[in-house]
């Protein structure tokens, strides 16, 4: 258990310098930045990660260790979540 929560934290740690990042560069590119720091997660953790950001919303998610992630900064609050990748029937 102590490995998944030091993942977390890991993520965790990320997403907030990224959530920073795009808080001090917010130009008229701020679209393609977001977009390649996407990539960049996904590259990194896998594809079929999902993200909501508000400051007032509810869920319900189901998950596998080490697929979630919720936390607040400042009055804004980050949902993030994985889900199972199954291959298309051709």
């Amino acid at each position: 258990m102590e490995g998944a929560e030091e993942e977390l934290e890991r993520r965790s740690k990320f997403l907030s310098s990224l959530i920073l990042q795009k808080k001090k560069n917010s130009n008229n590119n701020l679209y393609d930045k977001i977009l390649l720091d996407s990539q960049e997660f996904d590259t990194t953790y896998g594809p079929a990660w999902h993200c909501i950001v508000g400051t007032s919303f509810g869920s319900y998610v189901t998950h596998s260790i080490g697929g979630f992630l919720y936390f607040s900064i400042d009055k804004v609050y980050v949902l993030l979540f994985k889900t199972a990748v199954e291959p298309l029937d051709q």
